[in-house]
């Protein structure tokens, strides 16, 4: 029988190689006041700069729909590091 995990992340695709947790963590909390429990952006291993996606970790699936929702109601574009990006949410199981 194969296993399903569910995973409570967003993802952020398409991100800067000089983008950090850091960043990442303010451009989120600046939205909301969800608490993050994980920030990890994906690095090259031989020169530690991001290869542009990242995983920010929430509480539940539920917490992501709900931050999800947040972001559509304000009707923003998400903003980190200068750049805008376009959100997208996506639950698979």
């Amino acid at each position: 029988m194969k296993q399903t995990f569910l995973f409570a992340a967003l993802l952020f695709r398409g991100l800067d190689a000089l983008t950090t947790e850091e960043t990442i963590t303010a451009s989120v909390s600046r939205l909301s006041n969800i608490f993050l429990k994980n920030c990890k952006v994906i690095r090259d291993e031989g020169t530690g700069s991001s290869k542009g996606f990242c995983f920010v970790e929430l509480n539940s699936i539920q917490v992501c729909g709900s931050y999800f929702d947040c972001m559509l109601l304000k009707d923003v574009l998400f903003h980190l590091d200068n750049d805008e990006y376009v959100t997208m949410f996506e639950m698979r199981t």
